[in-house]
């Protein structure tokens, strides 16, 4: 049975509140405890001096906004709870603020009946979601067209399933050209856009028969195929309940998304722990870099812990080195990746992960060490002679 949940209607206008709140009891009375918390002169973080956090806050903001929201922004984004914004409708600004402090969804006024209750209702289906065990989700996407996003994603997967021992979705975006399978030498049979016809059916053990076995830890749930397919005429609900079944069936999972923001990469781009965005060394690639992430962070309320950026097919000695591209990303974590073209390539032809392929490459060694940070798993302790005839004498 899911947990009875506690809602915190808090704000400035009291008379605002109250009513809210008693609205809020109406839609929520069997599943939720709600109180309210009244903003007074002093600090306006709605959140300040609470003893328990609750489950969820429900913020409603007037004139006064910028000081709310400023206030939860500057909250780490662990001591916040879903939170649902309430505030004046046309307030564009208000609404970036909201998404930014890390707002579920923003309800303008006056608050309709069935926005307010559709809202709690995803609130609460995300609430009970993350409270359960679910998936890390890693989404890789290129700032610039061919900078190695898709090979990086079906590596890292293949690594975290093969290195560390997680079961791992590795799901193509790229409804229209994803390429993912030939990566990793498969003929699907069946796709991502087949999973989402069928998706009211599907449960956790018919689930598996839309994803493609590469090994018994490493799932791929393949891009459209033979079928022309627009993002847009593809439903974000039946996206959204075939992520929930993947979330709750594997450990990892890596989505390599294309190069484009729009509703269907932003339901990706809200469930990923870790976004990676993949460059090239050029002057170019650095500035389309630097708009992606200015993109992400301005419109999908991206938090830059959420983002790194990994530089692919590095060498040394370019006019673009990796002093110059730090000093440019700033508060974003760099990753340098090494060009190794001819093992890279022998990888790609053979449909053979590099890790298999060329275990001594460098590419091999610096993704190695990337997958352990997104897994979570420290590397694998190396021995030597002498620690591994103690440890077979121990029987360790």
């Amino acid at each position: 049975m899911a947990k009875n949940l506690t809602i915190l209607v808090s704000g400035c206008n009291k008379a605002a509140i109250e009513q809210l709140a008693a609205r809020v009891r109406e839609t929520s009375a069997s599943w939720s405890t709600v109180t309210l918390k009244h903003i007074a002169n002093g600090n306006p973080d709605p959140l300040y001096g609470l003893s328990t956090m609750p489950d969820v806050l429900i913020l409603h903001v007037g004139a006064g906004w910028p000081d709310q929201l400023g206030a939860l922004l500057r909250r780490d984004a662990e001591s916040r709870p879903a939170t649902l914004v309430v505030g004046p409708a046309g307030e564009t600004d208000a609404m970036r603020m909201a998404m930014q402090a890390g707002a579920r969804d923003y309800v303008p006024e006056p608050v309709q009946e069935g926005d307010l209750l559709a809202a709690l209702d995803r609130i609460r289906a995300e609430t009970q979601r993350t409270g359960a065990k679910g998936a890390r989700w890693t989404l890789l996407i290129n700032t610039k067209g061919g900078c190695g996003a898709s090979f990086l994603a079906c590596n890292l997967a293949e690594m975290m399933a093969g290195v560390s021992h997680q079961k791992v979705a590795l799901i193509d975006l790229d409804v229209q050209f994803g390429t993912l399978a030939n990566y990793l030498d498969i003929r699907p049979r069946h796709s991502l856009v087949d999973a989402l016809d069928a998706v009211g059916e599907l449960d956790r053990v018919a689930l598996e028969g839309y994803m493609e076995k590469y090994s018994e830890k490493l799932h791929l749930l393949s891009a459209a195929g033979e079928r022309v397919v627009l993002p847009e005429n593809l439903p974000v609900p039946s996206l959204d309940a075939l992520f929930d079944l993947i979330s709750g069936q594997y450990d990892q999972v890596v989505v390599d998304a294309p190069r484009i923001l729009n509703h269907f990469t932003a339901t990706a781009i809200e469930r990923a722990d870790s976004i990676l965005l993949v460059m090239q060394q050029s002057v170019a690639g650095l500035e389309e870099t630097l708009r992606l992430a200015g993109i992400l962070r301005s419109e999908l309320g991206v938090m830059p812990d959420r983002m790194k950026v990994i530089v692919n097919r590095y060498q040394k000695n370019m006019a673009v080195d990796a002093a110059h591209i730090k000093t440019a990303i700033g508060e974003l974590d760099t990753v340098i990746v090494p060009n190794d073209f001819r093992q890279v390539m022998q990888s790609v032809d053979s449909g053979i992960p590099i890790y298999r392929h060329a275990r001594g490459s460098s590419v091999t060694k610096s993704l190695l060490k990337l997958q352990h940070t997104l897994s979570g798993q420290p590397p694998a302790e190396r021995r030597g002679l002498l620690g591994r005839s103690i440890a077979q004498l121990l029987g360790a």
